[in-house]
């Protein structure tokens, strides 16, 4: 019997694994599947909508920027979209090759935010891109669900200013138009919720109800899932779970 007892206690020491979710905020970036065109992006030079992703490309233009401002809250929270490389490999003698830089800025004052004249109170780069690859990554850069031709990158990181601004920037350097692109989807910008109590292991004795609580903070309500062994465990969606 005793034996028995230990056998049902073991059962119940796991750590019960929570996911936490939030919904999009009010001022969250729109539109960052370009469903919609290039509603709600601010753009220069060449930068054009094609069948739901956004392109820039060097064209009659010199370079192509995308920008959108998104206002936020003291946090952490996580960028990420997919791109899409086809950038030229052609460096004439005298140029140097075509590029795109994907950066994060931070500012307080959209009234006097400038990215060509850099006034800004803060700025991450988050990777440099030419037609050999990627160089200077600030994230992860991985496989996207897009295809082959696309890569995912991830960024989190934490925010103490007013907006946040992701901005892409395309640079004819090689001096040949019509030669270089870079397409972007589903760029997303998202609120990590900070977990302020995390479930801890326990032994029970066969018999009594094991009882696991998780707890965070975030500036919209929360949705919690626990898992066991990476499955969703059905109706498990407070922040207390009890196993009788």
């Amino acid at each position: 019997l005793a034996r028995l007892a230990r056998f049902f206690g073991v059962w119940l020491l796991w750590l019960a694994a929570v996911s936490i979710s939030r919904n999009a905020r009010a001022d969250a970036l729109v539109n960052g599947g370009f469903d919609s065109g290039l509603s709600g992006w601010q753009t220069q030079g060449g930068v054009f909508p094609s069948t739901g992703v956004a392109v820039l490309a060097v064209d009659s233009f010199t370079s192509g920027l995308l920008w959108q401002s998104v206002a936020s809250i003291d946090g952490r929270f996580t960028l990420s979209f997919d791109f899409n490389n086809a950038l030229s490999a052609s460096v004439p003698q005298g140029t140097l090759a075509d590029s795109f830089f994907a950066t994060l800025y931070f500012t307080d004052n959209l009234v006097t935010f400038d990215i060509a004249g850099g006034v800004f109170d803060r700025a991450i780069s988050l990777f440099d891109l030419d037609a050999t690859g990627l160089a200077n990554v600030t994230g992860s850069v991985g496989p996207s669900s897009k295809g082959a031709n696309w890569s995912l990158f991830s960024l989190t990181f934490d925010n103490t200013h007013g907006f946040i601004i992701p901005a892409f920037d395309l640079r004819d350097l090689n001096l040949v138009n019509d030669d270089s692109a870079v397409a972007l989807d589903n760029v997303t910008l998202s609120e990590v919720p900070a977990i302020t109590q995390s479930p801890q292991d326990m032994v029970v004795r066969a018999g009594n109800d094991a009882t696991f609580t998780a707890a965070a903070s975030s500036s919209k309500a929360l949705t919690f899932q626990w898992r066991r062994g990476g499955v969703d465990i059905p109706g498990a969606t407070q922040p207390t779970l009890t196993l009788e």
